[in-house]
């Protein structure tokens, strides 16, 4: 497989492998680490980044994907606020991580 990006976090280590998608390899024990998540993105995974329990993959052409983890199976995607609905605050909650700055509300 082909690591395009790593991102460690807690016992998991996040690659982005290129045309293999997203991979979530369990590290608690490195010398025996274990693939426990596999999310297959067109196109090619090109970086990945975690955070608040979502992982943000940078997908080349096919822009970003938000998935969430939360142990033994696939990462999903979707939902980033857990409502059950995607909104305007899965938007904000994005563009909180994505950009750093995040501003609801008038400017006066």
């Amino acid at each position: 497989m082909d690591a395009h990006g790593v991102y460690i976090s807690g016992s998991y280590a996040y690659l982005a492998g290129g045309g293999g998608g997203l991979r979530v390899i369990d590290v608690s024990s490195p010398e025996n680490p274990e693939e426990v998540g596999f999310y297959d993105t067109p196109g090619v995974a090109e970086g990945v980044y975690v955070s608040g329990g979502l992982i943000y993959v940078e997908n080349g052409g096919e822009g970003l994907y938000i998935l969430r983890y939360t142990g033994g199976g696939e990462p999903f995607y979707g939902d980033v606020s857990g409502n059950g609905e995607i909104t305007a605050f899965d938007a904000a909650l994005i563009l909180q991580v994505v950009v750093g700055i995040l501003h609801l509300g008038d400017t006066e």
